[in-house]
């Protein structure tokens, strides 16, 4: 008889959801990478997505695109300029776009840059009541397909092919 080891309710959640024991480690990782001025404004946005009730998941997830544009920025974002912000979203979109086109990964990208920015210059991630920030205005968001729809597309098209093919050989009906 083998005997197998019952993991509690609590173990079982805090083994599927340690994003806030990731959210911890990340924030100390970041103390030490970032410049006193950028770790700032990362606490406070941090603070500002508590107050807004974002899930955790999601705090990880901009937390984590904060880092990755503050290094490749390599600037404080308060004294960051529309130029920075277009060489930035350039070598973005040479590395991750598909020849430049946008992906998933740059549209999710796009839209982590504009909290960002809008925070670290209104205190804010909300898009302001008087229109956006001049600059990110040429920031634009492409019409991007995610390869699962397109493979979901081709198998719809495939299905209907082979359907037909069945009903004209008459064992479909």
């Amino acid at each position: 008889m083998s005997t197998t080891k019952q993991i509690s309710n609590t173990n079982q959640k805090e083994n599927i959801y340690r994003r806030i024991l990731w959210i911890k480690n990340y924030i100390e990782k970041q103390r030490k990478l970032l410049s006193p001025k950028n770790f700032d404004i990362f606490l406070t946005y941090n603070d500002d997505m508590i107050i807004t009730s974002l899930s955790d998941t999601t705090r990880y997830k901009n937390l984590s695109h904060f880092g990755l544009l503050t290094e490749k920025l390599q600037k404080d974002w308060i004294d960051v300029k529309e130029e920075d912000l277009k060489s930035l979203f350039a070598s973005i979109m040479t590395k991750h776009g598909e020849n430049g086109k946008e992906t998933t990964y740059t549209f999710v990208l796009k839209m982590s840059l504009w909290g960002i920015v809008r925070f670290a210059k209104l205190s804010s991630r909300s898009l302001p009541e008087d229109g956006e920030l001049q600059m990110l205005k040429f920031i634009k968001i492409g019409k991007q397909k995610d390869k699962f729809v397109r493979t979901c597309q081709q198998m719809r098209k495939y299905k209907k092919s082979y359907l037909h093919v069945l009903i004209h050989l008459g064992t479909k009906q």
